[in-house]
């Protein structure tokens, strides 16, 4: 795959799961979420839409944990 339809990719696995969350559907949002990471692991409107998904069910512990990984992505 080219740069373009890798991006389109991500971008799509991305707005599933805003769709996913929007209708309540919390677990196929984060699997869809972590799927776009997968692919470009500091794409903002995935780590965004993640750590909403999980303020939405007031999971703080995930929120911690994704948060506490992400640090130590950023320091290395």
């Amino acid at each position: 795959l080219g740069i373009q339809e890798h991006n389109m990719i991500h971008d799509g696995f991305t707005n599933i799961g805003t769709c996913q969350r929007r209708l309540g559907h919390y677990q196929e949002a984060i699997k869809s979420y972590r799927h776009a990471l997968r692919l470009s692991e500091n794409f903002e409107p995935a780590v965004e839409g993640l750590l909403a998904t999980y303020f939405d069910q007031a999971a703080y512990q995930e929120v911690r944990s994704f948060l506490k990984s992400i640090s130590k992505k950023l320091m290395k």
